[in-house]
């Protein structure tokens, strides 16, 4: 707990929590803003065994491993499985005490790695109360959160980072009668998920949705 930063100063330190992967906060301060609840990590994994690499075109002399075909082969048929009838499951072993769980499926984004997380562990997540009176004389509320995630996964291991934001702004004392109103919005469909595992407590330490296989191309 300290001094909301100006805008700068938060960006900075996004980046220096995550070693330059993130470069920025996801959110932005605003005249609104009377606390800001962040949290940002970095997970670096070296598989066990690496993955064979390929160019993606013949004759194709672009050596950037964001920029190539992976493909490895394994006799232990329980790294793969299926969950719910509806999505496959890979695990990558890292050479620590950290996995990636490849997920693919034609669900969208937040069911796919919702399968994943059942499966992690079947405890029912907590949320947080809409409004706040415990943390100060001001009623509090969530008023916008968002989350950056950057992965890159190549021949030789995986890198993964996520920068996650709340704004918290003043609110008026809650109605006396409550509604829970529930609001999905998906805004984008992608090839595959992603869970980085802690294997001993099986906690999942960044979980994200990859866009496509090869990053674009920077001009």
């Amino acid at each position: 707990m300290g001094t909301l930063p100006d805008q700068a100063a938060l960006d900075r330190w996004a980046a220096d929590e995550t070693g330059g992967l993130i470069e920025k906060s996801p959110l932005d301060i605003t005249a609104d803003t009377l606390l800001m609840i962040a949290s940002a990590l970095a997970a670096r994994v070296r598989w066990r065994t690496p993955f064979d690499s390929y160019l993606r075109a013949h004759g194709s002399e672009d050596g950037d491993p964001a920029q190539q075909w992976l493909r490895r082969t394994t006799f232990d048929l329980a790294t793969a499985a299926v969950l719910d009838s509806a999505v496959t499951r890979v695990v990558v072993e890292g050479d620590g005490d950290v996995d990636v769980h490849l997920l693919l499926g034609d669900q969208r984004p937040g069911e796919v790695l919702a399968t994943g997380l059942r499966e992690l562990s079947a405890r029912p997540m907590s949320v947080w109360p809409p409004t706040w009176t415990a943390v100060g004389p001001v009623p509090l509320c969530v008023s916008e959160g968002a989350q950056d995630v950057l992965t890159r996964l190549v021949a030789a291991g995986f890198v993964a980072a996520a920068v996650t934001a709340f704004d918290v702004s003043c609110t008026g004392p809650p109605p006396e009668e409550r509604y829970l109103v529930t609001a999905v919005a998906v805004a984008f469909d992608h090839p595959f998920g992603f869970l980085a595992v802690h294997r001993p407590s099986r906690l999942a330490v960044v979980a994200g949705w990859v866009n496509g296989p090869f990053q674009p191309a920077q001009a």
